[in-house]
């Protein structure tokens, strides 16, 4: 008597009904007598991808293709499974080839076309300031204060990540500096001995993914702003920088007490006069939080603390006190400008910030709504 369960035809009947889940456990079966049979790897990758096993269907695709590299669905699925995964780097790799195989295919061509025009921000945590959005306004708003004082503008970024910050530095730059400018990103984009992620964002950092979303992101400058990055530790990083070479130094590294503070030394070297040292993270001031809970709390990433209720990161608060003392905050976005050999408060009061345009559109109403009821900012643009 003829097996139903174990015929392609059942697995295809299922996929046609929606039913993927089922019609994986068929083509997984059958795959079980035949591991190099193309059509059912093929049919089963797209049932992987229809239910999220988005691993699973890169694990398929890399199979048939090992057999078949020139098949140019399998290398389209490839690309698919890879977006899903957070893999923006292979995700347009694959798509590539699949075309370098067809040129004729032009949904295929459409799609790339697509991805290298817009930010991925669809790794792990890569949208940073979801929780306090206007903080990328008030970066924005440091580039306006220089816009008159410098003919060139220098930024520093320690702490990059994916890139959503540096994003921020592109529109800033191109819509409030009338001349050129450059950014260096440092990063290490690697698991760190810090530990301060969660498992989702470790791994998509010891694969590369985060890294390469950072490149991807970085291929949107535009033409006014030169772009470099050095891979390392910013302790090892910034030492071998030259003094007071940049004008906007942006901190968002490590938020260990020990790190941020080397962080910020090393920054207050570097920055040039006139210019301004930044960075985020700062929701509470010293003179607010339990300092006893602090300093047992220095290598701790965020916690609540206990005089005030509100979790906070205790060695950014540390770090920045014992540097500057009482700083100008905004909304946990901190701001200090060098005045020869003393650092003075920053007021944004006369300073134009834009609206980030890689933020999605829920994002950008909280911020109007903030805004519409701060008098941190002296104009919001757009």
């Amino acid at each position: 008597m003829y097996n139903f369960i174990k015929s392609p035809l059942e697995g295809a009947r299922l996929q046609n009904e929606g039913n993927h889940d089922a019609a994986k456990i068929v083509f997984r079966k059958l795959l079980d007598d035949n591991p190099d049979n193309l059509d059912l790897l093929n049919q089963l990758v797209v049932s992987c991808i229809k239910t999220n096993e988005f691993d699973a269907a890169i694990d398929a695709c890399r199979k048939s293709l090992a057999q078949d590299p020139r098949q140019v669905d399998t290398h389209f699925y490839l690309g698919i499974a890879y977006y899903n995964w957070e893999d923006i780097g292979n995700c347009i790799k694959s798509l590539k080839q699949a075309l370098n195989i067809d040129p004729s295919r032009s949904e295929i061509k459409d799609l790339l076309k697509l991805l290298k025009a817009r930010p991925y921000l669809g790794i792990a945590d890569a949208l940073q300031g979801v929780h306090a959005p206007e903080r990328q306004v008030f970066m924005s708003a440091v580039v306006d204060l220089l816009k008159d004082k410098r003919n060139h503008l220098k930024i520093l970024e320690i702490g990059t990540y994916a890139g959503s910050s540096a994003l921020t530095w592109f529109n800033a730059v191109e819509n409030l500096f009338p001349g050129n400018s450059s950014l260096l990103c440092v990063d290490a984009w690697e698991n760190s001995s810090a530990n301060q992620y969660g498992e989702h964002t470790e791994k998509a950092l010891k694969s590369n993914r985060v890294y390469e979303a950072f490149l991807h992101n970085m291929e949107l400058a535009p033409e006014s702003i030169k772009i470099d990055h050095i891979r390392a530790l910013s302790e090892d990083a910034l030492p071998n920088l030259e003094d007071a070479s940049f004008d906007i130094i942006y901190i968002d590294g490590c938020h260990y007490y020990r790190e941020a503070l080397s962080d910020i030394l090393e920054s207050k070297r570097l920055v040039s006069n006139g210019g301004i040292i930044c960075g985020d993270d700062l929701e509470l001031n010293y003179d607010e939080i339990d300092t006893g809970f602090a300093a047992t709390n220095k290598k701790t990433d965020y916690v609540k603390d206990p005089k005030t209720g509100i979790r906070y990161h205790p060695g950014v608060t540390l770090a920045v006190n014992e540097c500057f003392g009482t700083v100008s905050q905004f909304r946990g976005f901190w701001a200090m400008q060098k005045s020869g050999k003393k650092f003075e408060e920053v007021s944004l009061k006369s300073a134009t910030g834009i609206l980030p345009k890689h933020f999605p559109e829920y994002l950008i109403e909280d911020i109007k709504n903030y805004f519409d009821t701060s008098n941190l900012l002296g104009n919001l643009a757009s």
